[in-house]
Parts: C-alpha cells; structure tokens; sequence
C-alpha cells in the first residue's frame, strides 16, 4: 500500500536486550556444569562424534542468537500506474533476536521450535499518490517491527537407522509450519500484515569432525491466511497466497572440544546464514482500498549460543 514514514518507529535495541539475556543464562548454566561431574560429561561431549552415531546428544539443545536481518519488499503494480512496474520498495537492515529449541528423540524424530523477533528502520522508495490520482516519486524512512515462530518435525536417517550412510551424516526430511507479523508504522497510519506458511524439505547434516557440525535447511511450500490491516482507513483484506522456499547454513562448534575449561561442557557456538522469498498476490477492492502483489526477500545472519541438555 501507499506508504510515508512515521515517527513513531519502534527502535527497540535487540542486542541490548539479547546481550543480558545471554549473560544471565551464561551464568545460570555455568553453575550447573560446574555441580556435575566434569569428567564424565567430558567425556560424553568428546564422545558424541567419535563414531559420528550419537546425532540425538548434538540434536538436543536450546539457543539464544542475535543478529541482522536484510529487509528487501517489494509491491508491484499490476494496474500500470509507474513506468517500472514497481509501485515501492522497503530496503534496509533490522536488529535481528531469537530463541530456538531442537530436540530428537531415541527413535530418531526431530523437533525444532523458533521464535524471532527484528526491528529497526528502512528505505522507503515509491509514490505519493494525489486526491486526483496523480502518482508523484517519493522517498522515505520507515518503522519497521516483525516477529516469526516456526515449528518444524522430521525424521532422521543415520548410519544407526540407514547403514548405507556414513557415521558423519544425518539427513532429516522435515515438515514446516510458520506463521509471519509484520507492522509498518507510518505517520498517517500504521499497517500489520500477517500470513503463514506450510512447506516440506530437508535438514542435511555433517559433521566435519568431532564436536564441529555443518547443516544445511532447505525447504519449499506456499504461503497462506494472508491479511493486511490498516484500522486508520478502515481498511482490512485477505491476499491469495504465492510460493515460498527458504534455505539457511549453519556452523556450529563445541567449546569443550576446543578448551580444557569444565564450565564450557555442553555449551557450543553457532552461525547461521538464511534467505528466503514468499509473495502475495494483490487482494480485493475495499473501500476503494486495494493491497498489491508483494514480494519479500529476507535475509539474515545471526551467532548464536547454545546448552545442550
């Protein structure tokens, strides 16, 4: 939709908040570590790849990550108003927190749960529209606050349930479901978009060698129950959902494998690098109001501690 930045923008600092977070857990988990018996679990994490078949102990962790995520949107114009075809563009960096939990079990079923969170400001580059219609280049900055949970279930196959694979691999089909917010605040109004996705793919596995794991998530479905929402107008509508896929590569390190220290037991780092594309396709006229057919492309890199369990 027409679009003009407001002022009351949410610049909430994520970073801030996940750098505490990440301190208190720290010292939480570290407490617990330390009242175990370090040699033993020293050996089980020095242990879990030495036959590269304990995937369930690297499978089973909960993780805080923080980082940035690249907003690229884009609305077009399926009505031939702009000599581009683009109606507007939202481009820009926001402050990217989250919090996942995977877990699989001793029959090999996976389960992993995210929550994420992004803020910040974007570009703004598109139209003005007139009273008579007349469309008029317009650039700005906009308030941006969107948040994702996803679920997603599979089951592996590793050279304990599949002996043609080798011991260094685990290859998980999984299903996924997500569901999406997005609130743009503007200084006339504010909109809230929101839809959620369905999608199959895989997680492919490898570790490298013992206490270092790198993954690779690809999945591909559609996106649905799309809507968009600007109270300020009276204006509400539901978009036809389009396609979506999403990939993302991770790297993660077992501090213990890399240091003596008791306290590090348990606890790994992670990177993380994803993209994905979903699009909507333009919703009915309302109140002579209409939602174009959008494109997003995010991307995001976040680092990540983790405690297995």
């Amino acid at each position: 939709m027409a679009n003009v930045l407001g002022d009351d923008v949410d610049r909430t600092p994520c970073a801030t908040i996940a750098t505490k977070v990440c301190f208190m857990t720290a010292l939480l988990a570290c407490g617990l570590a330390t009242a175990q018996q370090p040699e033993t679990l020293r050996a089980a994490s020095n242990q879990v790849f030495a036959t590269s078949s304990d995937w369930t102990a690297q499978n089973r962790f909960v993780e805080l990550f923080v980082g940035r995520r690249h907003q690229d949107y884009l609305e077009s114009d399926h009505q031939r108003l702009t000599p581009n075809g683009v109606l507007d563009t939202e481009t820009g960096n926001l402050d990217h927190l989250g919090f996942s939990v995977r877990w699989q079990g001793a029959t090999n079923w996976l389960l992993h749960l995210q929550a994420q969170r992004q803020s910040g400001v974007t570009d703004y580059n598109g139209y003005m529209q007139a009273g008579n219609g007349t469309l008029s280049p317009y650039r700005a900055r906009t308030g941006n606050t969107s948040s994702q949970i996803s679920l997603s279930l599979g089951y592996a196959f590793n050279a304990h349930r599949w002996p043609v694979l080798s011991p260094h691999w685990q290859i998980t089909p999984v299903l996924q479901l997500s569901q999406h917010q997005w609130d743009r605040n503007l200084v006339q109004y504010s909109e809230t978009y929101t839809h959620s996705n369905h999608a199959a793919g895989a997680l492919i596995q490898w570790c490298a060698r013992s206490g270092t794991v790198l993954e690779l998530l690809a999945v591909q479905g559609r996106t649905q129950s799309a809507s968009v929402s600007v109270p300020a107008l009276g204006f509400s509508a539901d978009q036809p959902g389009g396609g979506y896929h999403q990939w993302q590569i991770s790297l993660s390190q077992n501090m213990a494998s890399l240091s003596d220290r008791n306290a590090l037991i348990g606890w790994q780092l992670a990177a993380h690098y994803s993209a994905s594309t979903f699009e909507h396709a333009a919703s009915l006229t309302t109140n002579g109001l209409q939602a174009p057919p959008n494109q997003h492309r995010p991307s995001v890199w976040s680092l990540g501690l983790q405690k297995q369990f």
